[in-house]
């Protein structure tokens, strides 16, 4: 996360923060900037995320030819990533996967 200066959550500093968000020109602001923006609204939150160990089945669906190998299947290179996605910035390649 940003190093930055986060005001306290209240009432007003929500609809602050909400009122910058549904201002975003989404074409011209960056990852970080969204970050920013979002920052004051996620102050105290406490999060749980499941600790996976190996042995570990994951998937993986993506439209491609049969593939032959690992590199085929893995996160495209940074140079073919040219549009923000779900959940990765411009030049940033994200392996998006599930377990059962």
């Amino acid at each position: 996360m940003i190093n930055m200066h986060i005001p306290p959550l209240n009432k007003e500093n929500i609809d602050k923060a909400i009122s910058a968000i549904e201002a975003i020109d989404f074409e011209k602001i960056d990852v970080l900037q969204i970050e920013k923006l979002l920052a004051p609204l996620f102050v105290g939150l406490k999060m749980r995320a499941p600790v996976l160990r190996p042995p570990l089945d994951i998937y993986r669906g993506r439209i491609c030819r049969k593939p032959f190998c690992l590199d085929d299947i893995r996160q495209p290179p940074s140079k073919m990533v040219q549009n923000m996605g779900r959940v990765n910035d411009v030049g940033e390649p994200v392996f998006l996967w599930c377990y059962n």
